[in-house]
């Protein structure tokens, strides 16, 4: 991760197990967070804006394979996206899934939000 204010780079490593073939990031700007997908591991890494992090097993939101995310503008929600297969909103506040979407993706593997 790159620190905006100073540019400097900064690694964030939890643990091998849970850090598996990383996959797409994104930024909650409202809550100042970094996510990052693990597909192999099934988790989510959450950064907070003073480099503390922690992971989150993606299967309990009824996703496998991790692969895409993103934010919902203006609010403390994000998407993510399995392999091949379903998409989950979940609230960073609660870190509650507020939504869940079955749906076949097939090979798509990120996720954008249009507004």
């Amino acid at each position: 991760i790159i620190d905006p204010a100073t540019g400097k780079q900064k690694d964030i490593f939890t643990s091998s197990k849970t850090q598996r073939r990383s996959q797409s990031i994104a930024t909650n700007f409202l809550m100042k967070k970094v996510i990052a997908t693990y597909p192999y591991s099934h988790t989510i890494l959450i950064v907070n804006q003073d480099f503390s992090a922690s992971t989150v097993d993606t299967r309990s939101f009824g996703i496998s394979g991790v692969r895409g995310v993103c934010e919902i503008p203006f609010t403390s929600k994000i998407v993510i996206t399995g392999t091949g297969e379903n998409i989950a909103v979940i609230d960073l506040k609660s870190m509650q899934r507020v939504q869940f979407f079955p749906a076949k993706l097939n090979a798509s593997i990120h996720v954008s939000i249009r507004t």
